[in-house]
């Protein structure tokens, strides 16, 4: 079995001096990050509504063989919570499928304390999942 390690998130500005090096620029953070690890948390994809042009930036900055864990969009999560938002979900992962391609890792449903599992929920995501996922 294969595992891999990584950060929600890298942008972290207690991390410098830290992890990263006192003198090394912000935007050299992501480049130092994937030296060390080979997988990521896509957290900004909860906060804004990933398209196929922001993934494809993250894959093209991200070195061979890395892994991208993408977070669904708080408004299915959050605000939506599920309903009525099968052609949200249809365009996360259209976004994710098309813009990460091979670096796409995995997804992350992660819905707030207040929301109820149920095995409806848990079929809405099944059944919107595409074979290649």
């Amino acid at each position: 079995m294969k595992l891999n390690a990584g950060c929600s998130g890298f942008y972290n500005r207690q991390w410098k001096g830290v992890f990263y090096p006192e003198e090394l620029p912000q935007s050299k953070w992501f480049t130092f990050y994937c030296e060390h690890f080979h997988t990521l948390e896509l957290n900004v994809t909860f906060y804004k509504f990933p398209t196929v042009k922001m993934l494809e930036a993250w894959y093209k900055k991200s070195p061979v063989g890395f892994l991208f864990a993408v977070k669904a969009p708080r408004l299915i999560t959050h605000y939506k919570k599920l309903k009525d938002c099968s052609e949200e979900i249809d365009e996360f992962y259209n976004a994710c499928d098309l813009g990460l391609k091979d670096k796409l890792g995995c997804v992350l449903f992660q819905f707030p304390p207040s929301f109820k599992y149920s095995i409806e929920a848990l079929e809405i995501i099944l059944i919107s999942m595409k074979p290649q996922f």
